[in-house]
């Protein structure tokens, strides 16, 4: 049986909610609870037939009467077996409740995880296609339920459970605010604490960048910066680039020319996650060379609200993004196709990507050819005309920007100095920087901190998820 006692969950603050994935959905308070299954989604974007089949129960629902503050842990109330459906409805003593399908449950039990790794030791497709269960026990700390089969009793944290409810709030990309970017010093972040490092983290996942001020102009700083962040991620300028005008450059950035908003190498499948540019160099007399983000999730959302046809043509009809250059060191030829907005079951959005420089030749039936230019205009004019943080970097600046959410680009600029302009830059991958600041926000994060919610590496979740695992057999 999976026991609900201090220990079983280490490394699980109770007060840091972890959502389950978007089989889950949150629903208004007002909604029936005979009506939940066929309540219309709260996003309209048309969604494939598989998805939209009618009759489907989610695995969990919700309905939120008033937030839970960081510091309170509210019990558990009640939990009822429904007959007509066999859900499990538990309630809380704030009045959050909840309905869990008894499939879910079962598949979720602690029991049926390896104890020291949480790995599960079945398949789902061995659970039976209906399941019967009676609840055994109610404490303020945990729900037992007993199978009608086999007579197994399973034991549900509280805690756990209240965690991986999702809890209505606004998307993180849904404000159509100016773009700020947060400023920090070096000396700050270096080597800190992880509370500070987490502060640092976090003002990246919300904001989708952050400036750092003070860093040593030294070649190796920028890849000192990016390995508190992840481990840089290799890709065909290598791991470290100059970004600075040479007489044989091998991209338009290593030129003085203007470059337009714009998202890099997304004619990978898995485009870099963090950016780094760190400034080395950038004289007085150096005219033009502004850098500058946008945000390009806020875009979207906003296209969707006001050219709902165009974000519906852009969230189906794939572009092209290439690079072909035979003319390099090191040959590159690839391609990929994608539409520029990625969409989960639900219509949010969980991926951007917008590359101009890099589009090769549209791969689509004549008849959509016109309906894709047509929204890719509108697209075009939103970004040109979107708010935009626009700045000339300062030698020892240094900006850490989300490429998979952040559009950047730089204005044009003249200098009769070689190498007058000059940057050092980086990739971290985006999995594996979510991956740090999951693990400190569990350890030391609170209910206010920001979840990674569609941070543009297009997991159709909502947050982070933690098991729950049965105790570790005693040894000997």
């Amino acid at each position: 049986m999976a026991v609900c006692r201090s220990g079983l969950l280490p490394a699980m603050p109770c007060a840091s909610p972890i959502p389950l994935p978007n089989v889950l959905r949150t629903l208004p308070a007002a909604v029936p609870r005979a009506r939940l299954a066929t309540v219309p989604r709260k996003r309209t974007a048309p969604q494939p037939p598989a998805v939209m089949a009618s009759g489907v129960v989610p695995a969990l629902e919700s309905k939120r009467t008033r937030l839970l503050s960081n510091s309170t842990a509210p019990g558990l109330r009640s939990a009822v077996v429904d007959a007509a459906s066999g859900h499990l409805t538990l309630q809380w003593s704030d009045g959050l409740e909840a309905s869990l399908h008894s499939l879910w449950l079962r598949d979720n039990c602690a029991t049926r995880r390896h104890a020291a790794t949480g790995q599960k030791l079945f398949s789902s497709a061995q659970l039976p296609a209906h399941l019967e269960m009676s609840v055994e026990q109610v404490t303020g700390s945990s729900v037992q339920l007993r199978w009608h089969g086999d007579g197994h009793v399973s034991e549900y944290c509280a805690h756990w459970l209240r965690g991986i409810i999702p809890t209505p709030a606004e998307s993180a990309h849904s404000s159509t605010s100016s773009c700020v970017v947060p400023e920090f010093e070096f000396e700050d972040v270096r080597d800190c604490d992880p509370s500070t490092k987490l502060s640092w983290m976090q003002a990246i996942v919300s904001h989708g960048a952050t400036l750092l001020r003070g860093v040593p102009q030294t070649e190796e700083a920028v890849q000192t910066v990016a390995e508190q962040l992840g481990p840089i991620q290799l890709q065909i300028y290598g791991k470290i680039f100059n970004v600075r005008s040479e007489p044989a450059a091998i991209n338009l950035a290593y030129t003085c020319e203007a470059i337009g908003p714009h998202m890099d190498l997304c004619y990978y499948e898995s485009p870099p996650g963090l950016q780094l540019l760190h400034c080395m160099r950038f004289d007085a007399d150096v005219s033009g060379g502004e850098s500058f983000l946008i945000d390009g999730f806020k875009v979207a959302e906003q296209l969707r609200r006001d050219e709902p046809a165009a974000f519906d043509s852009l969230s189906r009809l794939p572009a092209t993004f290439i690079k072909d250059h035979a003319d390099r060191p090191e040959p590159v030829l690839m391609s990929y196709r994608r539409p520029h907005f990625a969409l989960n079951a639900d219509g949010s959005l969980i991926g951007v990507f917008w590359s101009p420089p890099f589009e090769g030749p549209l791969q689509l039936p004549l008849h959509q050819v016109t309906e894709y230019y047509r929204a890719y205009r509108v697209l075009s004019n939103a970004i040109d005309t979107a708010p935009r943080w626009q700045y000339r970097m300062q030698p020892g600046d240094l900006i850490v920007f989300n490429n998979r959410r952040m559009l950047h680009g730089r204005n044009a600029f003249r200098s009769s100095t070689p190498h007058a302009r000059s940057l050092r830059g980086c990739y971290v991958n985006i999995d594996e920087f979510a991956n740090r600041f999951n693990v400190l926000r569990n350890r030391f994060g609170t209910l206010g901190s920001p979840e990674m919610n569609h941070f543009g590496n297009q997991d159709w979740g909502q947050g982070i998820i933690k098991l729950q695992r049965a105790p570790a057999l005693p040894k000997g």
